[in-house]
């Protein structure tokens, strides 16, 4: 077995570390990379599935580590993360590493910012902090650095459920929005993945942040965090993950950093599918559709993936009417759908196309003047 790691890697080391993992298990792990930094070091991944280099209907859930160059824990956990799952992948006794490889797709970023890691600092070689960079929901930041565009890029390709970033300096899972101190449309949502990390993690949910969590802005506001450009941008929901009260923490406690978070991270994971989850297709052709989910009372609809028509909805415990619409179809919508957060509540929609050819028949006004029309629908 390989142990948790006890210092911190170079950027070649970690990636000749997920390409060995990759060629040892290529059943489950397959190496990627996003791209190049400024200074041309490449930002390595890893994903780990059943049937790794297939689109299977399940979540997608990105951990990604050290946008801040200079905070480096989370850069070890998700390498921690990733010889876990592989070396206990169908072992008894570790039915979690088995559920979370055969029930989700997780990509691995140790590393987004490598410049700022080499070189010991939070900015990125530009000296910009690459955390207060994305353009929107806020609208200030216009000039994308090179390892945000690659990031967007990466995102835009994949359909991501679940994801966090890994800081340091603080102890506390920060859910967005962090621009403004208008709650997030899934803010009680938002607040109950935030716990399933929290409440695995001892000294995080003791520390200073009540249950150690915290709205982005009410701890203080930024503009351009990447989990407001997710979250406003992307059908994923991405929280800050402040993992280390001490950035660069010595190497002997890198271990222990591991013991505190290895439950929350497989947790927080699994949470992709707590809501509603299910497929949308075309009720004769069976062909998934390009639709949208919107819940009634939460103004931040999702879609499903384009390629199997699966969509996930976080949603906290209750009773919600769900419409699930597309171009050229008949909408549905299912009233009073109970959720429970912690299980996975199915929502499936097969869609009617709309009727075509030619109708006629009589529009009555508000008058009540009979109006004869003849309308072609297609």
């Amino acid at each position: 077995r390989t142990d948790p790691l006890n210092y911190v890697p170079t950027n070649d080391q970690t990636g000749a570390m997920l390409q060995e993992i990759a060629a040892n298990y290529p059943d489950i792990a397959r190496y990627f990379s996003w791209g190049q930094s400024i200074q041309g070091r490449t930002v390595h991944g890893l994903v780990i599935s059943d049937n790794v280099n297939l689109n299977e209907a399940e979540p997608e859930v990105r951990y990604s580590s050290s946008i801040h160059g200079d905070e480096i824990v989370g850069m070890v956990l998700t390498i921690n993360l990733a010889y876990y799952l592989v070396e206990h992948y169908g072992e008894p006794g570790y039915e979690d590493a088995t559920d979370l490889v055969d029930n989700y797709e997780l990509h691995l970023v140790p590393a987004y910012n490598p410049d700022g890691t080499y070189l010991h600092q939070r900015y990125n070689a530009n000296g910009v902090d690459l955390n207060r960079n994305f353009d929107l929901p806020a609208g200030e930041h216009s000039t994308l650095q090179q390892e945000n565009v690659i990031f967007q890029s990466y995102m835009r390709d994949h359909h991501f459920i679940v994801s966090l970033n890994y800081h340091g300096g603080a102890l506390v899972m920060n859910y967005p929005w962090d621009y403004t101190y208008t709650l997030a449309p899934d803010d009680e949502a938002l607040q109950l993945l935030s716990l399933e990390y929290s409440t695995h993690n001892l000294p995080m949910y003791s520390g200073s942040f009540p249950q150690g969590i915290t709205n982005g802005a009410q701890w203080y506001v930024i503009t351009g965090s990447l989990q407001d450009w997710c979250y406003d941008q992307t059908d994923c929901i991405d929280v800050t993950c402040e993992v280390s009260n001490i950035k660069w923490p010595s190497n002997a406690s890198l271990p222990g950093y591991w013991e505190n978070n290895r439950e929350s991270m497989i947790a927080y994971a699994r949470a992709a599918r707590w809501g509603i989850s299910g497929t949308v297709v075309d009720a004769k052709s069976l062909i998934p559709l390009n639709a949208t989910i919107t819940v009634e009372g939460i103004d931040m609809p999702v879609h499903p993936d384009p390629a199997n028509g699966d969509y996930y909805k976080l949603l906290h415990d209750g009773t919600f009417d769900v419409t699930i619409s597309a171009t050229g179809y008949l909408p549905q919508t299912f009233q009073d759908v109970a959720c429970t957060w912690g299980t996975v509540d199915v929502l499936n929609a097969a869609l009617l196309p709309l009727p075509s050819g030619l109708v006629t028949g009589t529009v009555t006004s508000e008058s009540g003047e009979g109006l004869f029309a003849t309308m072609v629908v297609t």
